[in-house]
């Protein structure tokens, strides 16, 4: 059984897909398995869902908002389940006073001071609070308290 991708207007794949699966509770369709592309609970690719089904999808989506693109292969629809999505990462936070060092970009290498943590990016203290920047949490990494001095 062929997996199809269709076309939808942008905002209405979860309507489709409920109308798709009345249809097919009522006997009018053989749809198996519908999948709207996401990733953490996003669409990745709007507009568009996969349709596993005996039948070419236009015999039963008559809708002008429905185009069917064609075939598909299992192994691409897979990439786009939920459920198979990459796991997240989660982000690294930082809070005030934390010592950092930069670990990607044209800063890389360089340490500071978090001066305001932020869940995405977070401003970053440098030469005694003479330069202030605003980085990506991904590219800070938390340098331990624990380093000895020398001496």
């Amino acid at each position: 059984m062929p997996w199809f991708a269709i076309q939808v207007t942008t905002g209405h794949e979860k309507k489709i897909k409920k109308y798709l699966k009345k249809q097919s509770n009522n006997g009018f369709n053989t749809v198996n398995d519908i999948v709207i592309p996401t990733k953490e609970k996003k669409y990745i690719m709007p507009g568009y869902l996969f349709i596993h089904s005996h039948y070419w999808p236009q015999l039963y989506v008559t809708s002008s908002k429905v185009r069917v693109l064609g075939t598909v292969s299992e192994d691409e629809v897979e990439k786009y389940r939920e459920n198979n999505a990459d796991p997240v990462k989660p982000k690294p936070s930082f809070r005030k006073g934390d010592n950092v060092t930069i670990v990607s970009g044209s800063f890389q290498g360089l340490a500071g001071v978090i001066k305001k943590g932020g869940m995405n990016h977070s401003q970053v203290e440098f030469f005694d609070g003479e330069v202030v920047i605003s980085a990506g949490n991904e590219q800070l990494r938390k340098v331990e308290d624990s380093i000895s001095s020398v001496g």
